[in-house]
């Protein structure tokens, strides 16, 4: 296995754990958990968001999964910088939240953790990827 398959199968694991952690429960808000997609859900039912910026960042979280899809699909036809493109952008929009999200009065739960360690390691896998790429 040469470095650049290595990297490749690093890419779909650190992505595929990336989608799982945002699943995982970040938040205690009263005596509920809840994973990310809850958290963006119940801040824009309860008008929390109040930026530009956020409220065009919350309905985009929904789409981390389908980039992370699309990621795993460019890497599948042979288009592994566009996949590193794409990790780069998943782990960074993840890693993104997770910060938005401690600066909030919240009780963090181990999603956030998991969640900013795997979205990190995805960004390196990714850059990791496209440099080997980038060499050939």
């Amino acid at each position: 296995m040469t470095r650049a398959q290595a990297a490749r199968a690093a890419l779909v694991v650190a992505l595929a754990a990336t989608v799982a952690s945002t699943f995982l429960p970040w938040v205690r808000t009263g005596t509920r958990e809840r994973n990310s997609y809850q958290l963006i859900a119940a801040a824009r039912r309860l008008h929390v968001l109040e930026g530009t910026l956020e409220r065009l960042a919350a309905p985009g979280w929904f789409f981390v999964p389908f980039l992370a899809a699309l990621s795993v699909l460019a890497l599948a036809t042979g288009r592994p910088r566009l996949a590193s493109g794409l990790g780069v952008a998943v782990g960074a929009g993840a890693v993104g939240l997770v910060i938005a999200v401690r600066a909030e009065p919240l009780t963090p739960l181990c999603g956030q953790q998991v969640t900013a360690c795997v979205a990190a390691f995805t960004m390196v896998v990714s850059i990791l990827l496209a440099a080997l790429e980038w060499r050939r």
